[in-house]
């Protein structure tokens, strides 16, 4: 498949598909285990970390609605340019929380394929997305973002 078409995707049914071919190893073909935290740290790491994503890309979702510009990371433009709230702390919050909600599943599962979804989410953010939208909103509004790269990180 190409990376076109493989943008085509949104990330959030990427995200849909990862975690669940991982849920379904995890608890039809594996059943594995990792015991790397006692059961109840491990519940409460797994919870917060959940709960931590579904904030931020809520909260990041949110913020386009307010501001009226396109959240789809192939839309040919973005109306405005969104560099406050969650996004003076990160270029990513949606992408951040989405990587957060399926680490935090995996830890409170203690499930391997779910870790391992949760990288290859991360992989394909990190490398096909994020650096196709990030050469759009150069194109789009030139050194403005360029000013904004520099001074927010991509992720944390």
């Amino acid at each position: 498949m190409k990376h076109s078409q493989l943008l085509k995707i949104l990330p959030p049914i990427w995200f849909f598909f990862f975690l669940g071919i991982a849920l379904l190893v995890h608890f039809y073909l594996l059943e594995a285990r990792l015991d790397f935290l006692p059961s109840v740290v491990g519940k409460i790491i797994g919870t917060l970390l959940a709960f931590w994503g579904l904030f931020l890309s809520n909260s990041a979702s949110k913020k386009f609605k307010e501001e009226n510009t396109e959240i789809f990371p192939t839309s040919p433009t973005n109306r405005v340019l969104i560099i406050d709230g969650l996004y003076k702390k990160t270029r990513n919050p949606m992408y951040l929380g989405m990587v957060l909600l399926m680490l935090g599943i995996g830890v409170l599962f203690s499930s391997p394929s779910v870790l391992v979804a949760t990288l290859l989410h991360f992989t394909m953010l990190h490398f096909l997305f994020i650096p196709f939208e990030e050469k759009k909103m150069e194109n789009q509004f030139g050194e403005k973002y360029r000013a904004y790269k520099r001074s927010v990180r991509r992720w944390i």
